[in-house]
């Protein structure tokens, strides 16, 4: 189990991994394909594929807020 100094340092490797989870799909993306696809199978599960990476984006999103937010109180607590 990996610990974090801090949660920031948590955050950012989450949106690490979002990004590499992201390839991942984006990878998948480009190598389905379905033959004889008559009942439109290949757009759902492109569909899928793209809201999947749309949420991860969303999440990494919300975590680089999260960073913000830490960063700010860090700095408001540390002035003089």
């Amino acid at each position: 189990m990996i610990t974090y100094v801090n949660e920031k340092d948590y955050l950012r490797a989450q949106i690490r991994s979002n990004n590499l989870a992201i390839k991942h799909f984006n990878e998948q993306l480009e190598e389905v394909f379905i033959q004889e696809d008559f009942i439109g199978t290949a757009d759902k599960v492109f569909d899928g594929y793209e809201k999947i990476i749309e949420l991860i984006k969303l999440d990494s999103k919300e975590m680089r807020k999260k960073i913000k937010e830490l960063d700010a109180d860090n700095w408001e607590n540390h002035q003089y």
